[in-house]
C-alpha cells in the first residue's frame, strides 16, 4: 500500500473518561461503614526518582466526584515496628470533579494535601484508611483492623511483613516488581474495584494504567485493498480491563516516526480479554481505522501510557512510558531506528510466503514472543503454526539415524 497520515482518529475522544464505578458491594470490608463505602486507596508511589519527592497516595471514589472526606484518616505504618508514623484528618476535604484526592509531596501535579519530602517509607510497610480522625492516631500507634475502610501492604523487594498482613488481611505488593521501584507505582487494576498490582507507570489523580495489557496479533497486508488490518490487544484473558491512559502508535519506518496516535481512554477489553483497532470489515472491530492505513513495513505499532495528543504525527520514536511493541515488515529489512529504541526483533509477516494471508501475534498469546502465523484470529485466541513432520524415513536411513545417536566410546 501507499504510506499515508490519517486525519480520522479522534472519535474515540467523544468516549473519553466512561468511568467503571463498581457496584455496591464489589468492594466492601466488614468493618466498611456504609457512609465511607465509596472511597478507597487506588494508588501509592513510595520510591520515586532521586531523593523521593513526587511521593503520593491517591483516594478515588470510583469516579462519583466531589465525594467528602469527613471523618476519614489515612495512616502510615512502619514495618519496622508495625506501628503508626504518621496520620492525616480528612475532614474538610473532598475528592476532585473525576473522584479522586492526592495526598503527597509538593512537587504532585494536583496534591490536595501536603506531606513532606521522604517521608512514605518504601516498605515493607502500610498505608490505611480508618474512620475516625488524626488523633486517633498518635505516632506509635500499634495496626489495627478496628473502623478500617481500607488498605495496601508495599513494599521495594522486601521480605513480607507479618504482623502487618495479620491485621490487614492484604497481599503485599512490591512496587520493584518490575525492576525498576523508582519509575512504578502500586495501584487497583482495574480502578477502584480491582486488585493492587505492580504499575510501571505512575498516575496521580488519573486511572490507573493497567499492565497486563500486550499487543498480541497485527496483521498489516491483507488480501486486496488492505480491507481487513487489524490491531489486536489483549489482557491474558481477565476481561473487561480498562484501557484508560493508554495510547496505541503507529510508527513508519522510512523516518522513524509516527503517523497515527489511538487514544484508548473510555474502552476496555471485552470479557474474552480481547479488543480490536482495525478496518471496518474487521469482525468484532471496537475502533475503526480507515482502510489501508497500517504500513506493511518495515514499520511498528506501540504501546505507551498517555494520550494521543503526546504523539502528534510526526512524533519520533521514543521507550518513554512504553508498554509494549512490535516491529514488522513483509520481506523488508531490518530497521535499525526502530529496533534500537523498542529493542524487539523484526518479524516478517511473509515468512511463510504470503503476508496477505499470514499476520504476525505472540505464541503463546499475551506471554508469548511474536511469531508469524498462517491464521489469522482477529478477536481471538491465536493458533499456533503447526510444523508438518517430515515423511517417514525409509528403513535403511532410519536404522543410520538411530546407530549415529548411539554414544561415543570414552
Amino acid at each position: 500500500m501507499v504510506k499515508s497520515q490519517s486525519t480520522l482518529l479522534r472519535h474515540a475522544r467523544a468516549l473519553r473518561r466512561v468511568r467503571h464505578v463498581a457496584a455496591a458491594g464489589l468492594f466492601a470490608l466488614a468493618t466498611t461503614s456504609a457512609s465511607h463505602a465509596a472511597i478507597v486507596i487506588n494508588e501509592l508511589d513510595s520510591d520515586t526518582p532521586g531523593t523521593d519527592m513526587a511521593e503520593f497516595v491517591e483516594l478515588y471514589d470510583g469516579g462519583v466526584g466531589n465525594t467528602a472526606l469527613d471523618g476519614l484518616v489515612l495512616v502510615f505504618f512502619n514495618g519496622s515496628t508495625d506501628t503508626s508514623y504518621a496520620a492525616f484528618d480528612l475532614d474538610g476535604f473532598m475528592t476532585n470533579a473525576g473522584g479522586f484526592f492526592l495526598l503527597g509531596n509538593a512537587a504532585v501535579p494536583g496534591v490536595g494535601l501536603t506531606f513532606s519530602n521522604n517521608l512514605l517509607q518504601n516498605g515493607a510497610d502500610a498505608v490505611a484508611l480508618y474512620t475516625g480522625n488524626g488523633t486517633d492516631f498518635p505516632n506509635g500507634t500499634a495496626a489495627t483492623g478496628t473502623n478500617l475502610l481500607d488498605s495496601v501492604v508495599y513494599d521495594t523487594s522486601d521480605s513480607d511483613d507479618a504482623g502487618l498482613l495479620a491485621v490487614f488481611h492484604n497481599p503485599q505488593i512490591n512496587e520493584d516488581a518490575g525492576g525498576n521501584g523508582a519509575t512504578s507505582s502500586v495501584g487497583r487494576a482495574p480502578d477502584f474495584s480491582g486488585e493492587f498490582i505492580t504499575l510501571a507507570t505512575p498516575t496521580p489523580g488519573a486511572l490507573n494504567i493497567a499492565t497486563n495489557i500486550v499487543i498480541n496479533e497485527v496483521d498489516s497486508d491483507t488480501p486486496g485493498a488492505d480491507t481487513a488490518e487489524f490491531i489486536e490487544l489483549y489482557d491474558g484473558g481477565a476481561g473487561n480491563t480498562s484501557l484508560a491512559g493508554m495510547v496505541l502508535v503507529l510508527y513508519n519506518g522510512s523516518n522513524d516516526q509516527s503517523y497515527a496516535a489511538f487514544d484508548l481512554d473510555g474502552f476496555s477489553t471485552d470479557a474474552n480479554g480481547f479488543f480490536v483497532l482495525g478496518n471496518a470489515a474487521v469482525p468484532g472491530v471496537d475502533l475503526v481505522f480507515a482502510d489501508g492505513l497500517l504500513m506493511n513495513g518495515a514499520d511498528a505499532v506501540a504501546l505507551y501510557g498517555g494520550n494521543d495528543f503526546d504523539f502528534p504525527n510526526g512524533t519520533a520514536v521514543t521507550a518513554q512510558n512504553l508498554l509494549d511493541s512490535v516491529v514488522y515488515d513483509t520481506n523488508d529489512a531490518d530497521d535499525a531506528g526502530l529496533l534500537a529504541v523498542l529493542r524487539n526483533p523484526q518479524i516478517n509477516e511473509s515468512a511463510l510466503g504470503d503476508s496477505a494471508t499470514d499476520s504476525v501475534g505472540r505464541s503463546p498469546d499475551h506471554s508469548g514472543a511474536f511469531t508469524t502465523l498462517d491464521i489469522v484470529t482477529p478477536g481471538a485466541l491465536n493458533v499456533p503454526l503447526i510444523v508438518p513432520m517430515p515423511a517417514a524415513l525409509p528403513a535403511g536411513l532410519a536404522l543410520m539415524g538411530a546407530l549415529s545417536m548411539r554414544r561415543r566410546p570414552v
